[in-house]
């Protein structure tokens, strides 16, 4: 299935729901002091050329990244065969597409808020599928940005921590992170902080495509 057929399929409820419809995602901003979490809904490819398959996650975009991150969050099924799979096709989207809404508006009224998402984070409402220290850094980046300096803390100290036995860049590039972090929490030097996540934050949402500069 082409990307101009997954998104002929997502536009209608991208409509129903109020989303932004980029490439094969459409997407909602919940925003906060200037920072963005993005709820997003992706039509994704799949091997079989007839079907694809429906993801909803929550990505925070001042977390530096280059892609979607579909980490937070889960595919959706409908029922075929006795059983419930996640490959979808034209015809399954035609009968079970109210299914797609339904968990993805049940996703945008659960996370209203970055409190909401931390929560929801934090005690596994929902699925999550990456490493530990990515949970720790959002984690981390949220309680800073709603200066809960005691958890921010916590959360970055978990982070920094984290043993990398195979001496990973990408852990490394993390760690160091939570370490600057660190830093400049001990001094309160928020104003530094958001200027660092603010900075991330543009950079991913120009990596994305996405439509929310302002």
């Amino acid at each position: 299935m082409t990307k101009k057929e997954r998104n002929k399929l997502l536009q209608p409820i991208a409509n129903e729901l109020g989303l932004v419809v980029h490439s094969d995602f459409a997407y909602k901003i919940i925003a906060y002091d200037g920072f963005k979490i993005m709820l997003g809904l992706l039509f994704d490819a799949s091997s079989i050329k007839t079907v694809f398959r429906p993801y909803y996650f929550g990505q925070c975009l001042f977390v530096p990244a280059k892609i979607l991150n579909l980490g937070f969050g889960d595919t959706i099924t409908w029922p075929h065969d006795n059983r419930m799979t996640d490959y979808w096709d034209v015809d399954s989207y035609m009968t079970y597409k109210h299914l797609i809404s339904t968990k993805f508006l049940d996703f945008m009224n659960t996370i209203t808020s970055f409190q909401s998402f931390l929560s929801a984070l934090v005690k596994g409402e929902y699925p999550f599928f990456n490493n530990n220290i990515y949970k720790a850094e959002i984690c981390a980046y949220i309680n800073t940005i709603l200066r809960n300096k005691k958890d921010a803390f916590t959360w970055s100290e978990i982070v920094s921590l984290q043993p990398n036995p195979m001496n990973l860049y990408y852990m490394e590039d993390i760690k160091q992170r939570a370490t600057d972090i660190i830093t400049l929490l001990s001094k309160d030097d928020y104003d530094a902080i958001f200027r660092l996540f603010l900075r991330w934050q543009d950079e991913t949402i120009k990596s994305l495509g996405l439509r929310t500069q302002s």
